[in-house]
């Protein structure tokens, strides 16, 4: 049982950061894996 708990955990986290990561390259947010903003990145 607690594998099942663990194994859903780490799917829901897998999807957060997945939406998160969608969410911010929809809002223009680190377009290029940069920190934060992409004003030292040679990728725009």
């Amino acid at each position: 049982m607690a594998t099942f708990v663990i194994a859903g955990l780490i799917g829901g986290y897998c999807i957060w950061v997945l939406r998160k990561k969608y969410r911010d390259a929809k809002n223009g947010k680190s377009c290029c894996g940069c920190a934060g903003d992409c004003g030292g990145c040679g990728r725009r």
